[in-house]
């Protein structure tokens, strides 16, 4: 049996869309297991993955019932949505809201038993039930109470609204009954935006415009791709080209989803930083020694710093703390002689940073990182590696 490419093109965007839906689920059960809210995500997003892959399923094999299920569980998923948004503002919403929700699937399967009903009253009912399930739980979320959540809850609620605002257009393309010409179902790569946008791991702490500006960059490279198939199938259809666009974009966000939450995993996984345990000058060390980005730091001390010992440099040192190759001079003219012999003895170690550990006698780390390596979690190590050899080396200093 031969697909169209438009099936194909639906197919595959609902499968990286119960993918996407799918890693999110396992990522958020295994942070909180028990957690209450945990449980509500966890729940939605594995149903909206089954209804991914039975709608898949359905079109592939263009089976009867498979249709009829995969339209029951999209009119469900307003419900189930439901039960999420509860969670995130935390609050019941009305008991009118709630029957409506379940009303509308359960007529849905009445209409589909019954022979008389036609198949655009079936339709309307479907659309009606979605379309209006979640613009009233954009209305429930849109009327929370905004004192009763903290900052971090209300940014949540605000980005999963963006992404509803986004995602509302994208699902009427899903009913080929009102829009039969649509070249590809855009609901499960909408699908795909709300779970990025709203809960992918790695946007946590990002901004809305960082978060605009990543899936712009992910619409640039799926346009590219998609000129790439045109050009190399002499640029035909521009629907095909459309199509190829629309899937390259649902991978590239399933992709992301699936990498941020390794990362994010890789990172709460990570064994404490041993500088934080270093309690004498050895302990410090072995530390540095351990450390992925410090092993190769010099201890500077004594006679390693006779050739610039001076007021100016210990001044120089003292004022700042940590002193950084590209920010020279520090605030000092370029003559100052801290300034010339903090840069002497940066080019003799090939070092990228100095650092202040003791100042009476003087001790000196001399850190070199790699250019690529340099960025706020860089920052954060040396100064951390600071703070864990002042504590170590005046420890040493009392007992």
């Amino acid at each position: 049996m031969t697909l169209a490419p438009a099936i194909v093109a639906d197919c595959l965007v609902n499968l990286f869309g119960a993918v996407g839906a799918l890693v999110l689920a396992f990522e958020t059960q295994r942070q909180d297991p028990r957690g209450p809210m945990t449980r509500r995500i966890s729940f939605a997003l594995r149903f909206v993955a089954v209804m991914f892959l039975v709608r898949s399923l359905a079109w592939s094999m263009e089976s009867a019932l498979a249709l009829h299920l995969a339209d029951v569980l999209a009119a469900l998923t307003p419900l189930v949505s439901l039960f999420v948004a509860e969670g995130l503002i935390r609050r019941h919403a009305q008991r009118a809201m709630k029957w409506a929700l379940i009303a509308g699937p359960l007529l849905l399967v009445a209409a589909k038993a019954l022979p008389f009903v036609p198949m655009g009253a079936v339709s309307a009912l479907l659309i009606v039930t979605v379309v209006g399930g979640y613009a009233s739980i954009a209305a429930l979320l849109w009327t929370r109470e905004t004192g009763g959540l903290t900052d971090a809850e209300n940014a949540s609620v605000w980005r999963v609204l963006l992404a509803m605002l986004v995602l509302a257009p994208l699902i009427v393309t899903d009913f080929r009954s009102i829009w039969p010409d649509v070249p590809v179902r855009l609901g499960a790569m909408g699908a795909l935006l709300v779970l990025y946008l709203g809960f992918g791991s790695g946007n946590l702490r990002a901004s809305a415009g960082e978060r605009a500006a990543t899936v712009l960059g992910f619409g640039a490279i799926a346009a590219l791709l998609a000129l790439g198939y045109g050009a190399a199938n002499g640029w035909g259809e521009l629907a095909q080209m459309f199509r190829a666009g629309v899937v390259a974009l649902s991978g590239l966000l399933c992709a992301a989803i699936f990498s941020e939450s390794r990362g994010a995993r890789g990172e709460r996984n990570r064994p404490l930083d041993p500088l934080l345990r270093a309690r004498t000058p050895a302990a410090f060390e072995a530390g540095l020694a351990a450390h992925p980005l410090l092993s190769g730091a010099r201890l500077l001390s004594g006679a390693d710093l006779d050739h610039v010992r001076h007021p100016a440099f210990r001044t120089l040192l003292e004022e700042t703390g940590v002193l950084r190759r590209d920010a020279a001079p520090w605030g000092r003219p370029g003559i100052d002689d801290g300034v010339e012999r903090a840069l002497s003895l940066m080019t003799a170690h090939d070092a990228t940073d100095l650092v202040l550990l003791t100042a009476e006698p003087l001790r000196v780390l001399a850190v070199a990182l790699p250019p690529i390596a340099r960025d706020a979690r860089s920052e954060s190590d040396i100064h951390l590696a600071r703070l864990a050899g002042e504590i170590a080396f005046a420890r040493s200093a009392t007992s």
